[in-house]
């Protein structure tokens, strides 16, 4: 994978497995943008990686700061890799000494866990099917299953070379 030159997105980016992988994307020549909270040390964590890194203040449920992190991504060049390591846990049982645990914050690790995961997916991948392709081209590999080109094989070939499944009916009780 050609990662020289690319620019990246890390949610989570100011501390812990963001933090690291961050890291790593630096040293493999990316320019990164980390993306984390206001009150996070992302601004420390993006002096530290260099002058190739930058520091954006978003919360990944918000749909216009995710989107000004990923207009700084592609800022800095074409941007190609995108990261989520952001995510919260309740460190609450279901039922607890308080009794029982409050929906809202379920739904709040949901909320960042999961929407906030799609709510980044989304709004890099409209950058991303922007982007020009690096490298061999590899059919399939850009949009799998969204091309009206047909496969450049037999669509036989797929259903011929696996064994042909036999149902078996189930056992009757006498």
């Amino acid at each position: 994978m050609q990662i020289d030159g690319c620019s990246a997105l890390v949610t989570g980016g100011a501390s812990g497995l963001g933090n690291a992988t961050a890291r790593a994307l630096t040293e493999a020549g990316a320019r990164v943008v980390i993306l984390d909270l206001p009150s996070s040390e992302g601004e420390k964590a993006a002096v530290a990686l260099g002058p190739h890194a930058r520091f954006v203040a978003a919360d990944v449920t918000d749909a216009e700061q995710v989107q000004a992190a990923v207009d700084a991504a592609g800022s800095l060049g074409p941007l190609r890799i995108v990261v989520n390591c952001a995510g919260i846990a309740t460190a609450q049982k279901v039922i607890g000494r308080d009794g029982v645990l409050p929906l809202e914050s379920f739904e709040r690790v949901i909320r960042v866990n999961l929407i906030g995961t799609f709510n980044v997916v989304r709004l890099a991948a409209v950058a991303m099917a922007e982007t020009e392709p690096v490298g061999q081209d590899v059919p399939g590999a850009r949009s799998a299953g969204s091309s009206s080109t047909p496969p450049p094989w037999p669509r036989s070939t797929a259903r011929s070379a696996s064994p042909p499944t036999r149902r078996r009916r189930a056992a009757s009780p006498r």
